[in-house]
């Protein structure tokens, strides 16, 4: 007596296992609930899913901690680091970054190189309260300024 192979080239207990899966996954469908196999399949897809996003999502904070600027990190992290290099505190800095979009500045990196738009004279009637916290504020960013030009 001879064994011969299946015809599709698969061992008799590869094509029973394989038969019986199949049918298993059938079952489940036909009787409106998934199988375990297909239940694990779409848990499987969802994990490699969030593996991607978290890869992705990581590679886009690798790349802006790199310096490369983008649409977000331009002139508003350079403001930010600005603020840190001057040592102002965060609360001279928002009321900085409140006054450039007062201002509607195109950057608002432009309050550390001109210093005129700290001047009372130019602020926005709402910002006259804070006059002294910004002439105190253009003090810090500019006092080698004023002594070099006289």
């Amino acid at each position: 007596m001879t064994h011969h192979p299946p015809s599709d080239g698969l061992p008799l207990v590869a094509q029973v296992q394989v038969n019986e899966l199949a049918s298993r996954m059938g079952e489940g469908f036909r009787h409106g609930r998934p199988s375990s196999y297909a239940g694990g399949l779409s848990l499987g897809l969802l994990s490699v899913l969030a593996l991607a996003m978290a890869l992705w999502l990581l590679a886009r904070l690798a790349s802006g901690a790199s310096g490369r600027p983008g649409a977000i990190e331009g002139p508003r992290r350079l403001f930010f680091r600005l603020c840190r290099a001057h040592h102002l505190r965060w609360s001279d800095g928002w009321l900085l970054w409140r006054l450039a979009r007062a201002l509607r500045l195109d950057s608002p990196v432009r309050l550390f190189l001109e210093p005129q738009r700290l001047d009372a004279t130019s602020l926005p009637a709402r910002f006259q309260q804070q006059a002294a916290r910004l002439r105190a504020i253009r003090g810090r960013l500019f006092a080698g300024l004023d002594r070099s030009s006289a």
